[in-house]
């Protein structure tokens, strides 16, 4: 879990099932396909990854007031896109569903049951 301020507030983002699920709905296609396919780095995407890590949290939270939080956050000096970037990219490195689904992972566990 990361911890981000946002609109004057510190909200928590995870990168769960549901995170997941929220990115495959919000663009209609596999979650593969949107890290094969779409930006990650664009405005518009990371304001998506915010929004769907912090549904795991609270599901009533629309992409507007992700953007106005974004919008407030980065004018009243809360926040940068810089820092932005960052906290999403500890969110996804703190995941256990990331760490679960990564080879390195696969190699571990196999170790550890000497196969």
């Amino acid at each position: 879990m990361t911890e981000i301020t946002l609109g004057g507030e510190k909200r928590q983002l995870r990168f769960s099932h549901i995170a997941m699920k929220s990115m495959e709905e919000h663009y209609n296609m596999g979650l593969a396909r949107v890290f094969k396919e779409v930006d990650m780095e664009s405005i518009d995407n990371m304001a998506v990854m915010i929004w769907a890590c912090l549904r795991r949290f609270d599901k009533s939270v629309s992409m507007d007031d992700v953007e106005i939080w974004l919008d407030d956050s980065i004018e009243n000096g809360e926040t940068s896109y810089e820092e932005i970037g960052e906290k999403i990219q500890e969110v996804f490195q703190n995941s256990m569903l990331v760490k679960q689904a990564t080879p390195e992972s696969e190699d571990k566990s196999k170790n550890k049951t000497g196969a």
